[in-house]
């Protein structure tokens, strides 16, 4: 059953939690652009469909303006505190955010680990012929200090010090950004 997107706000007793764990409230970049934060941790398998909605419904709404969606974001991934063990099904929900349209300017992997970094690397070797250098050149091994130098002041999330942008409960935030989106009349 394909539910709409009142359903999916009014019925989902996991979609609103999900978003409030693992993506962060942000601020604006320093073009003034959206910041796609993801706090990396590993998904159980009864919460994949979760995820794969809560994914989308976030993607949506951090490229809801015009200047995100048309020069991109700023987008962080932080593995500082992911030392879960692994679920099983994390290639396969690789893939789909993977499939995600993003527009990112730079995308930050903040606190990798050696091994992980070395995965990493490995498959952007091999991807390097398919993908663009420009898109290459974007990604960045960092620590969580060079990324919030790289924000204005208070635009980071508030569990490494910033103000989250104002934004207080992700998923009220990811609501109005989506349901502000305008509908073609087709």
């Amino acid at each position: 059953k394909i539910e709409s997107d009142d359903e999916l706000w009014q019925n989902d007793k996991q979609v609103v939690p999900f978003l409030n764990q693992y993506y962060r409230g942000c601020g604006r970049d320093k073009d003034g652009h959206s910041i796609f934060w993801i706090k990396g941790q590993g998904t159980p398998e009864d919460l994949e469909r979760t995820s794969v909605q809560a994914g989308i419904v976030y993607t949506i709404a951090i490229h809801a303006d015009p200047g995100s969606l048309r020069e991109g974001i700023t987008f962080v991934m932080d593995f500082t505190s992911s030392k879960k063990p692994k679920v099983g099904n994390e290639g396969k929900l690789q893939k789909i955010n993977q499939a995600y349209p993003l527009r990112p300017k730079t995308i930050m992997l903040a606190g990798c680990s050696v091994a992980f970094r070395a995965f990493v690397n490995t498959i952007i070797t091999l991807a390097s012929v398919f993908i663009k250098q420009k898109v290459l050149q974007r990604i960045k091994f960092c620590s969580i200090d060079y990324v919030l130098e790289q924000l204005p002041e208070g635009s980071a999330p508030v569990y490494v010090g910033g103000t989250g942008g104002g934004i207080e409960n992700v998923a009220e935030w990811v609501r109005e950004r989506y349901f502000q989106l305008p509908i073609p009349e087709l």
